[in-house]
């Protein structure tokens, strides 16, 4: 199996101690491997804790729309048209 294999077969909802029996099983004693799938495990547990805890820190106060254009607050209010919306 490779690494997606691995962690898609992991036992749902399984403490971290029987996840570690599943990788010693799964994987062997080929660590390449295990690494892999202990960074697919890593990211979901991310992604988890991250989700709803706000916007990603992607956009600043000022967003910079083009060259010549910026975005700095809205003046959009309720029942205002914007292009064809």
């Amino acid at each position: 199996m490779n690494d997606l294999e691995i962690y898609k077969n992991a036992p749902e909802g399984a403490s971290p101690e029987e996840i570690v029996d599943y990788l010693n099983k799964a994987c062997g004693g080929d660590l390449v491997l295990r690494s892999k799938v202990e960074a697919l495990f890593e990211a979901e547990a991310k992604a988890k804790s991250n989700f709803l805890n706000g916007p990603p820190d992607l956009l600043n106060e000022t967003t910079i729309l083009d060259d010549e254009t910026e975005l700095s607050q809205s003046k959009e209010e309720t029942g205002i048209i914007i292009g064809r919306f």
